[in-house]
């Protein structure tokens, strides 16, 4: 017995006696041999099966969680010496969460709908000839990514079988493993009863999975794979192919000799020889998706995807699980064994038709589509049991919000109402309230993160009454603030409570991160954002990081996705009105790239494992040929980009001219009067801008004409915005100008003069001395600094000689303040 957070006694024995039988058995029969630790990387974090069987406590939140980084892959029973069988266990332990209510993980969602999709009337598929008594049960993955074997399998099947039927459903493995024990055995029940029902008694599998849950629970059927029902006859005619290939045999079927013997038979029929490595058939690896482990901890998944392709060792992988060869596809060349069945020449050029999400959703409505059209069934079904669980209409309900808004749109524009829609009217009433309208909106902002209020609709309503600028400036201070106001509620007044609300395994992965990373993962956190925002400055309340840290980590790194968002929803007033200003085009771009940031982090990681993993020195990780083509298919992009933007505005959008002509006098202006080093015109050419947007790119596109077209000029840009906006605002623009046109110029550079570096080296891509030479640690800051040289001379510099970003954007910084000082401090030097 113990006393929980609320005072009150708690039981420490599990609820479900299954669970109890298991926890015995393991602490008996495990002797701490260690063998299994050292195969498998979940018990090299937390012990031996004896040692968790024995500090296992369902009242803890840790507990709970615990299990579900496990890929019951079932490696450790297969090591062990003793016959230890972990495996239940650890199943037990997921029901035990999910029977006490706290397994409905958000992180399982996707997972959960994906099993949903496959058992809803719109997906499932039951087609069942007369007098049929065998059916081919593909499973989820392989018609979604590849429907064309899925349905060349079938044709096979049926040259033999005749009466043969097919099924499109989802056995729900997914939610067995999860530990939704009940909801499992309600729609397995149901399919099984349908099957007997209607007499069939064999079920070809083309899932491993499908193979697993038709074995252990529908013993009523004869259950085998389509691989070896395809082993044992004659297969159709393809090109003659070569090559060594290694098999992937999935974890679930690791115990499966029958089915390893039919695939490697299979790949060898093909003209392929297949050697086998470290780990394959009974003590195969994991992919790293086992058991939903990527959901919960996605490094450990990554971890066992890594281990299974080095001991490929650059070599192809063949398996028979449409999810392993998705996710060993990312590390490395991977084939479905169907795809050297049906196109081995595809696929071993790596050509074979292979779909994606989203794709892959189509391609089974396609292939019901085709099985509604081909097969002639006497007995046929769309699935509608849902075992109690009614779907949450959540498309629906995003339709539904967004007809609303749509209407609230139109209708707004048709009662005349635009025109109390005015911005300038609307800052005009805020100016009127002087500093008090700023404070109120910084107020509620600084609050609402620690009552768990959405600052969504309050970072819009500040961006519509204060503009670009002011907007960024109030949003980003409030809400740093009231992030910094919930981690110390969080770390000094409502821990346990807090303790108790976050009870998902991943907010233990962040506390782990932070200790390993410190103030990194707060940044990686803010500038990609993969948890809820104000759940998060609550967790990191309770991790060790340092407040100072958090707090400075926090207010720089959302400083990129405020400025997108505030920039798209200042001009939100314009758009209702029917006006699309440059400053909502703007906003629209960065929010585009900031809400891409995301997915460029996971294929960034994806690519790094990929070239860690793939030992081969005599192969060289740079091409001049790629390197043309990329360059070339870039410029034709942008060279059709302005062509259908000159056409459409000359043909559709005529009105966009003038704002063209517009553009087209200022620049006019910046290169006529930087030229003349016109220091008192530009001082009251800037002043009317304020600090506004378009004040602030103007100055941009100074900057970038005196680094390129006039690089000699008088550097009197500084002066200028001193002069025009004050001290302050004016050093601040002009140091973000600079800082911004020194990066764009870089990337100038490192994209049209990044070749010459790897030709001179042979290939090597990497910066002078990994980042340690003088020449980049001092030579570049001092060439950003100094007023004498042209701004663009260290970015460019930087950009050939193929400096990191980061590391050119540190330097260049550093460079740019004392150049800005030098400015200040003595301008007659240089005006």
């Amino acid at each position: 017995m113990k006393t929980d957070l609320h005072g009150a006694t708690v039981s420490l024995a599990p609820q479900r006696p299954a669970l109890q039988e298991q926890l015995l058995q393991v602490r008996h029969q495990c002797t701490q041999c260690q063998r299994c630790v050292v195969e498998c990387q979940f018990l090299k974090n937390y012990g031996d099966p004896k040692r968790i069987a024995d500090g296992y406590d369902p009242a803890e939140n840790y507990h709970l969680g615990l299990p579900f980084e496990c890929s019951l892959c079932g490696l450790c029973t297969a090591v062990c010496p003793d016959g230890v069988n972990p495996v239940p266990m650890f199943l037990e332990m997921r029901r035990e969460t999910f029977d006490r209510g706290e397994g409905a993980y958000p992180e399982h969602r996707g997972l959960q709908g994906y099993e949903k999709k496959g058992t809803s009337q719109r997906f499932s598929w039951y087609a069942l000839p007369e007098n049929c008594d065998t059916i081919f049960f593909p499973g989820c993955g392989l018609p979604g990514t590849r429907p064309e074997q899925t349905l060349k399998a079938f044709e096979v099947l049926q040259r033999s079988v005749p009466n043969a039927g097919i099924v499109l459903d989802c056995c729900t493995k997914p939610s067995h493993d999860l530990g939704k024990e009940k909801y499992f055995h309600a729609m397995f029940g149901e399919l099984k009863e349908f099957l007997c029902g209607h007499g069939i008694k064999t079920v070809l599998v083309a899932c491993p999975n499908c193979d697993k849950v038709f074995t252990e629970y529908g013993p009523e059927f004869e259950t085998t794979t389509i691989y070896e029902f395809l082993d044992a006859g004659e297969l159709p005619e393809t090109g003659n192919v070569s090559g060594t290939v290694n098999v992937h045999d999935p974890c679930v079927s690791r115990f499966s000799g029958k089915v390893h013997e039919a695939v490697r038979s299979l790949a060898e029929k093909k003209g392929l020889s297949v050697v086998e490595t470290r780990h394959s058939r009974e003590t195969t690896l994991c992919c790293g998706e086992g058991g939903a482990v990527g959901c919960i901890s996605p490094e450990l998944a990554r971890g066992w995807a890594r281990k299974r392709t080095g001991e490929a060792d650059g070599s192809r992988t063949v398996t028979y699980c449409a999810g392993c060869a998705h996710h060993l596809g990312v590390h490395g060349p991977t084939n479905h064994i169907l795809d050297l069945v049906f196109t081995p020449e595809a696929a071993l050029a790596d050509k074979a038709n292979v779909s994606r999400a989203p794709l892959t959703y189509f391609n089974r409505l396609r292939l019901k589509k085709t099985l509604k059209k081909n097969v002639a069934a006497t007995v046929t079904r769309e699935r509608t049991f849902t075992a109690g669980e009614e779907a949450t209409g959540g498309l629906l309900k995003k339709l539904a919000i967004l007809a609303i808004v749509v209407s609230a749109i139109v209708a707004v524009r048709a009662t005349g109402f635009t025109e109390y829609f005015d911005q300038e009217k609307l800052r005009v009433l805020i100016e009127g309230y002087g500093m008090l309208a700023p404070i109120i909106y910084m107020a509620i902002y600084c609050i609402a993160p620690a009552l768990f209020l959405p600052g969504l609709p309050i970072s819009i309503v500040g961006a519509i009454l204060f503009g670009p600028v002011m907007g960024v400036a109030y949003t980003i201070s409030s809400a740093s603030v009231g992030a910094c106001v919930a981690f110390l509620v969080s770390r000094y007044l409502a821990r346990g409570w807090i303790e108790s609300k976050l009870k998902s395994p991943r907010w233990r992965h962040l506390d782990e991160q932070v200790q390993k990373h410190g103030w990194k993962m707060v940044a990686f956190t803010r500038l990609i954002p993969l948890f809820p925002f104000n759940l998060l400055n609550y967790a990191f309340g309770l991790t060790r990081v340092k407040f100072s840290h958090y707090a400075l980590a926090t207010l720089l790194f959302m400083l990129p996705g405020t400025i997108a968002f505030i920039t798209f929803s200042s001009s939100l007033l314009d758009v209702i009105r029917g006006k699309i200003s440059p400053t909502f085009l703007l906003g629209l771009g960065l929010m585009v790239l900031v809400s891409l940031m995301p997915m460029f982090h996971k294929r960034y990681k994806a690519k790094r494992e990929v070239r860690a993993q793939q030992a081969a020195p005599s192969r060289p990780c740079y091409s001049f040929k790629k390197s043309l083509k990329v360059k070339t298919a870039v410029f034709a992009g942008i060279s059709l980009v302005v062509a259908a933007g000159f056409f459409l505005v000359n043909h559709y959008f005529w009105a966009v001219n003038a704002h063209v002509y517009t553009a087209e006098f200022h620049l006019m202006f910046l290169l006529k009067n930087l030229q003349a080093a016109n220091l008192e015109l530009f001082t009251d050419y800037f002043k009317p801008m304020g600090t506004s947007l378009n004040g602030f790119v103007l100055l941009l596109l100074a900057n970038l004409f005196q680094g390129f077209w006039l690089p000699f000029s008088k550097p009197i840009l500084v002066t200028a915005q001193v002069g025009a906006q004050g001290l302050m605002v004016g050093l601040l623009f002009s140091y973000l100008s600079l800082l911004l046109s020194g990066i764009l110029s870089f990337g100038f550079a490192r994209f049209l003069l990044g070749d010459i570096r790897p030709l001179l080296r042979n290939g090597k891509t990497g910066p002078p001395k990994n980042g340690r030479s003088r020449l980049m640690t001092l030579g570049l800051p001092v060439a950003a600094a100094l007023p004498w040289l042209p701004l663009s001379v260290m970015p460019m510099l930087a950009g050939v000689l193929r400096v990191p970003l980061a590391q050119t954007s540190v330097l260049m910084g550093c460079g740019l303040l004392l150049r800005i000082v030098i400015l200040m401090l003595i301008p007659s030097l240089f005006i």
